[in-house]
């Protein structure tokens, strides 16, 4: 099976200039305008793509490609620690909302880029799973904090009595597990990155919980392109498919079978589902 792994575009240069060096590197003609270039190294091929994808086939380029993206540098090394957050379950009516941060020193998100961590969304769940746990072995700290159905459903409700809405809820739940996440680090030299959803509310919320003048606070569209960050969303991820794992045992439903209309007639729907995206 291949290896992917996505670097940064502004990489892929260095990436063929590196790998060229190789001694058993032959570059290749890339096959079509996708392709920023292909090479041959051993028994394998190493293709890189416009967009920084790198897809790895044959297991004798593997460990001189890791290699060589770890030595390529570190981009990021303005502070000691990065502080990533992300969420998942965010728009699915199945299983909890859960959001986590990760704190990881530049030298391990390196390590990390280099073992294929990227945004969760382009990863299958059995990678999900497996890169969940490398992960957890390399972090500073790992924090999730996790809304089930059941108290989802009930704080949304409380918040539209009073006027508010789904970001609100974001924001409160990201700035708890920056809290938290923070609490286990003895150092203020912090890079926080959140995926931007609402930089006000979220401003708002994080000042109730932190120093926020003594942090760098980064809210960015398209943030899983930094390793904390997309560290976090696979992290996430994974906890809400665990829980719906055992959901599903502790309910006696396979929870995945269901449609929504299944669901929206299901007498345990509250317990599973966010009612509101049943509606």
């Amino acid at each position: 099976m291949p290896v992917v792994i996505q670097i940064e575009k502004d990489d892929i240069d260095e990436l063929e200039r590196a790998l060229n060096l190789t001694p058993t590197a032959v570059s290749k003609k890339p096959t079509n305008e996708y392709e920023a270039f292909r090479i041959q190294i051993k028994n394998g091929i190493v293709v890189c793509y416009t967009s920084g994808k790198v897809v790895i086939t044959g297991a004798g380029p593997v460990e001189i490609v890791k290699d060589t993206i770890i030595n390529l540098g570190i981009r990021d090394a303005s502070s000691r620690f990065i502080l990533g957050s992300d969420e998942a379950g965010k728009g699915e009516w199945l299983g909890p909302l859960t959001v986590s941060a990760v704190i990881l020193t530049p030298v391990k998100s390196s390590h990390l880029r280099a073992e294929g961590v990227m945004d969760s969304k382009k990863l299958s769940l059995k990678r999900i799973a497996g890169l969940a746990q490398v992960i957890k072995e390399n972090a500073e700290i790992v924090e999730t904090v996790l809304i089930s159905p059941e108290k989802f459903n009930k704080m949304f409700q409380d918040l539209h009595e009073e006027n508010k809405n789904l970001n609100d809820l974001l924001a409160w739940a990201h700035a708890k597990a920056i809290s938290k996440a923070l609490e286990g680090i003895d150092s203020l030299d912090v890079k926080i990155v959140i995926d931007e959803f609402s930089r006000f509310k979220t401003n708002q919320r994080l000042s109730r919980v932190l120093q926020v003048d003594k942090f760098e606070i980064v809210q960015r569209p398209r943030a899983e392109e930094v390793i904390s960050v997309a560290s976090a969303s696979i992290v996430a991820r994974d906890a809400r498919e665990e829980w719906i794992d055992r959901a599903s045992t502790r309910l006696g439903i396979e929870l995945k079978s269901l449609t929504p209309s299944d669901a929206k007639s299901h007498s345990k729907r509250n317990k599973f589902a966010k009612v509101e995206w049943l509606k």
